[in-house]
């Protein structure tokens, strides 16, 4: 089975979603808007998109400030796996870090 990798940058009216395939082909992006029926609609797009790719998609997404609910937990309900990503972690990537004594930068 195929992984797809979901990203949701979580906001407090909408929220923007990119689906990748193993490729990095971009299957979906999109920005949705903070509303049970554009919550419902995405996930009926997710959920074929699944199908025809003959993927498990699961998704990345900041859940700062609770603008995620009820959103994260639909995606759950619906069978969908939730990875929490801590920003201010990330931030530190941003910085070079060290590898065998020399510096690299991670790219995000």
């Amino acid at each position: 089975m195929k992984r797809l990798s979901g990203g949701i940058d979580v906001g407090s009216e909408s929220h923007h979603i990119t689906i990748l395939d193993e490729e990095d082909n971009i299957l979906y992006n999109q920005k949705v808007a903070h509303k049970l029926s554009e919550f419902t609609e995405s996930i009926k797009l997710f959920k074929q998109i699944e199908k025809k790719e003959g993927g498990k998609l699961s998704f990345a997404l900041e859940g700062k400030n609770g603008y995620s609910a009820p959103f994260d937990r639909i995606l759950i309900n619906q069978g969908f796996t939730l990875y929490n990503v801590d920003n201010l972690k990330l931030k530190r990537l941003e910085r070079p870090l060290p590898v065998n004594g020399e510096m690299i930068k991670e790219m995000l």
